[in-house]
């Protein structure tokens, strides 16, 4: 019994057994989580992209910010295409006060987040009479595993951005109010 009490073959084998669980659990954890942040810089990527493209140009029509849901799609690799959704906002600060020129969704998906809702603290302080684009960008994010304590979540990011070219985007197919002639608004809401 002393012989077989000192004999230390196969102990190597038996830890090797306990510690493969833990080994393979901290490897698919990680996994995930590198899946995760991948996906995150992805997805902020592509919305970054989105609105440097947009604030290149100075005219663009409805058709051509539905089309962006497509790039946005392939630039974030998106595995959800029919749940991530885009929203272009083109807004005004006169008076001290916010007005919502136009905005446009490439999604019917429906959206947990109103257009005029707390635009004020997504909007950086501008001039008065000046015009901003508020990209926001929102795709679903569901980890291949959720037992390692990740669970889905929506990713979202909202862009405030200038024109580059101009003192405004134009959307041809939304006119927006001229005070000296007095046409053309296209139902803007006042925040």
């Amino acid at each position: 019994m002393k012989k077989f009490y000192k004999n230390e073959r196969g102990v190597l084998v038996i830890e090797f057994m306990f510690m493969l669980p833990a080994l393979l659990l901290c490897f698919l954890g990680m996994f995930v989580f590198f899946d995760a942040f991948h996906k995150w810089m992805k997805f902020t990527t592509a919305s970054y992209t989105i609105s440097d493209l947009l604030s290149r140009q100075t005219i663009v029509d409805d058709d051509f910010i539905l089309s962006l849901d497509g790039v946005f799609d392939t630039i974030s690799g998106s595995r959800d295409r029919e749940n991530s959704w885009l929203r272009v906002t083109s807004v005004k600060k006169s008076g001290g006060n916010l007005t919502i020129l136009w905005s446009i969704e490439t999604s019917d998906f429906p959206q947990t987040t109103p257009v005029a809702v707390d635009i004020e603290d997504l909007i950086p302080n501008s001039t008065i009479d000046e015009h901003m684009l508020l990209v926001q960008s929102y795709s679903p994010y569901s980890p291949g595993f959720s037992w390692v304590g990740l669970n889905g979540i929506t990713l979202r990011e909202n862009i405030a951005i200038s024109s580059r070219f101009s003192s405004k985007l134009v959307n041809s197919d939304h006119l927006e109010f001229d005070e000296s002639t007095d046409d053309g608004i296209d139902d803007p809401l006042a925040l």
